[in-house]
């Protein structure tokens, strides 16, 4: 199979992808760019879409694609919501290599006090872990570390219900599925770098509540560029630790990509 041939069948995707733009088309119809609307009023909501391909061809055929949107509510004084859905795929010799999508919500309480209360909820699907589902829901408190012209930062606490469903191994055995209660700690960071560059930075820790040693652990990094008006240039790192994976699968995955993110 060559490298045109995996590039069509990325592009043919059942549309989790479609999925993501159609959802940044009706989210988009919220005004122009910035924090002004159309009349001059101030915009309420803020919406950003990343998109990101790669692909190579010749002694190796590779072809990927990420893309996501983000909602954010924007009058903060009381309630700050946030909703998320990405997406991720990618062939590499007519084997699937990346396949994941990820849904979150977020509501924050009072968000510009220095300890405010937060629910969430999310999902995510990876077939190549073998997993077809993982849902949690939680509640916490978030404190606020700094909050400045340069940005903030965070530490988030919580107690949340963890369900997870794997593919079966072998034929005829029960689905495998596990339902535990997990603590949540994340770190966040949001810091103004100057000339229109920025960086975003999420570390999350969710270890079983009895066992700290048995986790789930998510670095994320996003640097941003500013090219002109609200599209930007963006460098993304994602490292993923799972320390009791399904078997056959590794520990550790980790993504890097280059691609742009437009703010509506």
């Amino acid at each position: 199979m060559d490298h045109a041939d995996s590039n069509e069948d990325l592009l043919r995707r059942p549309s989790y992808t479609g999925l993501v733009l159609l959802a940044a088309a009706a989210l988009t119809a919220q005004g122009p760019p910035g924090g002004v609307g159309g009349d001059g009023t101030a915009k309420a909501w803020r919406t950003q879409l990343d998109l990101s391909f790669s692909g190579s061809s010749g002694n190796s055929s590779l072809a990927t694609l990420q893309t996501a949107v983000a909602v954010r509510r924007l009058e903060t004084e009381r309630i700050e919501f946030q909703a998320s859905l990405s997406y991720r795929y990618g062939k590499s010799e007519e084997r699937v290599v990346a396949n994941l999508l990820r849904a979150e919500l977020r509501f924050d309480i009072f968000p510009q006090a220095t300890w405010s209360p937060f629910l969430f909820a999310s999902a995510t699907r990876n077939p190549v872990r073998r997993l077809k589902l993982r849902s949690n829901v939680g509640a916490g408190g978030k404190y606020t570390l700094w909050r400045g012209e340069r940005g903030r930062s965070s530490l988030n606490f919580a107690a949340i219900f963890n369900f997870e469903d794997f593919e079966v191994v072998e034929e005829g055995a029960p689905p495998p599925t596990e339902r535990t209660l997990r603590w949540s700690a994340r770190y966040r960071l949001n810091l103004n770098l100057g000339s229109g560059n920025t960086l975003e930075h999420n570390t999350l820790y969710q270890p079983v509540w009895d066992a700290p040693g048995d986790y789930y652990l998510i670095m994320a990094s996003t640097l941003e560029t500013e090219i002109f008006g609200s599209l930007s240039l963006m460098l993304k790192h994602e490292y993923q630790h799972d320390d009791s994976p399904p078997e056959g699968v590794v520990r550790d995955d980790q993504f890097v990509s280059v691609g742009f993110r437009y703010v509506f």
